[in-house]
């Protein structure tokens, strides 16, 4: 049972790649770059709800767990250490009608984020963009590429190779 209790480091370094390009793409690039600008109510709340709902899992993988169903991670990503760190600044932001502020408090948890991954060694910069979803997947194509090179194919799939 230990063995399906955390995530295989490939399939985790997947999840956080994309945990944190959606973080990026529905919040710095989307909300805060352009919907913000915009008076669209509907498209607002779609970016921050997205972008809610993806910072909440990162906190997750963040701490080598799965992250839960919907309707309950809002109950139990406090109790990840990054989601403690966070969880006051995700109530702002649903909490808060000011478009200035919520763009202030995505860029507040994207930074969080940055530093956490930055700690963790996931990123080389701390400033990524995309919060390094790029380095993340080039770091998980290195390490399926070195896992296929030391023990060769696994479960009669091929090693990865590089194109």
């Amino acid at each position: 049972k230990d063995e399906f209790s955390r995530w295989p480091t490939e399939l985790l370094l997947d999840r956080v790649k994309n945990c944190c390009w959606c973080l990026w793409h529905y919040g710095e690039y989307n909300f805060c770059s352009r919907v913000s600008k915009r008076d669209d109510a509907i498209a607002r709340h779609t970016c921050i709800a997205s972008f809610v709902e993806w910072a909440m899992r990162l906190c997750f993988y963040l701490d080598n767990d799965f992250s839960l169903y919907w309707k309950w991670m809002s109950h139990q990503f406090t109790n990840t250490r990054v989601g403690r760190q966070i969880a006051g600044v995700l109530e702002a932001i649903v909490a808060t009608e000011d478009v200035g502020a919520k763009a202030s408090h995505v860029q507040s948890i994207c930074r969080t984020f940055r530093e956490e991954l930055y700690a963790k060694g996931l990123i080389s910069d701390v400033n990524a963009w995309q919060l390094g979803s790029q380095e993340i997947a080039e770091r998980r194509s290195r390490l399926i590429h070195e896992q296929g090179q030391q023990s060769g194919p696994r479960d009669g799939v091929p090693a990865a190779r590089d194109p």
